[in-house]
């Protein structure tokens, strides 16, 4: 197995050793997570392991995306994350900002973080600290951003975004 599905943080953190012992697993994915266990996940040894991580929620779920980037940007320390989904998880500039500013913002190849709020702030300082030569893909659909700004990103990443 690489992939797990975790429907309640509490259980991947009793139990996280173990199975990260037993199969060579590089992608999480939460659903409707509480903030606190993004940070709680994020900070244990094993965690370094993870290439790809989908955080979701569904759309009555009103979360705090700003306190879900913020406890994954100060958690996640390695720089082993590749792809990154934040998809309707309510992330305006400041989450954008926070994303920006984390330790593995340079090394992400694959960023979904379609329909959330961030504006053309927070999509302009989080472009700014992606690397152009890694970044394969950005999905920023659903987001306010202006036309100009969508031609912007997609001038510093051709058939990228």
């Amino acid at each position: 197995a690489e992939w797990v599905a975790v429907g309640h943080p509490g259980g991947l953190m009793r139990d996280g050793f173990a199975l990260f012992a037993a199969a060579p697993i590089t992608w999480l994915s939460f659903q409707n997570p509480n903030p606190e266990a993004i940070l709680a996940v994020a900070t244990t040894p094993w965690f370094a392991r993870i290439r790809r991580l989908t955080i979701g929620f569904a759309r009555d779920i009103a979360p705090s995306g700003y306190l879900v980037a913020d406890y994954l940007a100060e958690g996640a320390r390695s720089g082993g994350l590749r792809e990154l989904a934040l998809s309707n998880c309510d992330l305006g500039d400041d989450a954008a900002l926070s994303l920006a500013k984390s330790a593995f913002a340079r090394t992400l190849e694959k960023i979904d973080l379609s329909e959330n709020r961030i504006g053309e702030y927070g999509a302009l300082k989080l472009v700014a600290a992606l690397d152009p030569n890694r970044l394969r893909w950005l999905d920023l659909t659903g987001n306010p951003i202006l036309s100009e700004t969508r031609r912007e990103l997609q001038k510093r990443f051709p058939g990228k975004v």
